[in-house]
């Protein structure tokens, strides 16, 4: 095995979260040749609690903490950042301490079916699709919060930040909150002629936009890997950038490597 700590060759890491299983990537670069290695992988699936089904992210952000000790471990001063990706669409509510309210909703959970014939009852299909761009389907983000006011949830009532998967992995590392402009298009909240929040849909449909961030492009600096992240990861000064966060995103597309090296 080469010992990255003691040579020029610098390694990037990738947290790629899939709806079966995650994994922590290394990109190890020579200066002319990109080779990835996988340092970590580990389950992923639907949790079925209360009638309702959801995501274990705390236990996925656990496992990606535990890759990425690996990879420190591995590399030492080698490394050079870190980017997430995951499935579109889910997402987690903060309140203001920035303490996560309920585990996230998986994207099949059946709440969110009489919200469809709801929605265009309020704003005409046609238009919805030539605002934001997206497909109507019942497993958007838009139908979520849609289903969590009709239930008049807690969790929405007390959401200060409304942070997809990787915003929300990226927050529990560097204590910094965004949103990531392609997973955020996944939303159906999105409107793709201004690249903002379209806020006039939302408030046509009655639904809060406070917890809506600021949208960061890929190859944002999120912040440095600090805390309980850091001491777990016995990292120094390891950025954390915003990639495609989609993964549909970066895999037809990928980001420049001028914009996160």
């Amino acid at each position: 095995m080469i010992d990255f700590k003691s040579n020029s060759k610098k390694a990037y890491l990738a947290v790629d979260l899939g709806a079966e299983s995650g994994r922590v990537l290394a990109g190890e670069f020579d200066g002319s040749k990109l080779q990835l290695q996988v340092v970590h992988s580990f389950p992923n699936g639907p949790v079925a609690l209360n009638g309702s089904t959801h995501w274990n992210t705390v236990g996925l952000y656990q496992q990606i903490v535990n890759g990425l000790a690996m990879a420190q471990a591995r590399y030492g001063t080698s490394l050079q950042s870190i980017g997430v990706d995951s499935w579109g669409l889910d997402y987690g509510h903060l309140d203001k301490q920035g303490n996560l309210l309920g585990l996230p909703y998986h994207y099949r959970d059946e709440r969110t079916h009489p919200m469809f014939d709801k929605l265009f009852s309020m704003v005409p299909r046609e238009e919805c699709y030539s605002r934001t761009g997206i497909q109507p389907l019942l497993i958007n983000t838009i139908f979520q919060l849609m289903a969590e006011k009709e239930a008049d949830q807690s969790c929405l009532d007390a959401s200060q930040n409304l942070l997809f998967t990787p915003d929300l992995i990226n927050f529990w590392l560097t204590g910094e909150k965004g949103n990531e402009i392609t997973m955020a298009s996944t939303s159906q909240m999105l409107n793709q002629t201004t690249r903002a929040w379209d806020f006039e849909l939302l408030d046509r449909l009655n639904l809060p936009t406070h917890m809506l961030g600021e949208l960061w492009e890929p190859g944002h600096l999120v912040g440095t890997v600090r805390g309980a992240a850091r001491d777990k990861i016995r990292c120094q000064d390891l950025p954390v950038f915003t990639v495609g966060s989609h993964d549909t995103a970066s895999a037809v597309a990928g980001v420049p490597a001028s914009r996160w090296v």
